[in-house]
């Protein structure tokens, strides 16, 4: 039986195939001034930085690659 934490793993992992050169913290997947996040309810959502702020950038998605 896989865990929550093993189907987390799994979707940041897909996240990062996205992303290869971002960093992982918690349930942020970050890549310059992108950022991915897992929500609770195992969907991403994409944030952009402006100046020091995170700013939501859409409707979320299941495939973190949709939001690019």
């Amino acid at each position: 039986m896989c865990s929550s934490f093993d189907a987390s793993a799994a979707m940041v992992t897909s996240a990062l195939e996205a992303l290869p050169n971002a960093t992982v913290e918690a349930n942020r997947v970050t890549s310059g001034k992108l950022q991915l996040r897992l929500g609770q309810d195992n969907l991403w959502y994409r944030f952009d930085q402006h100046f020091s702020d995170w700013t939501l950038a859409g409707p979320p998605s299941p495939d973190p690659k949709d939001l690019l």
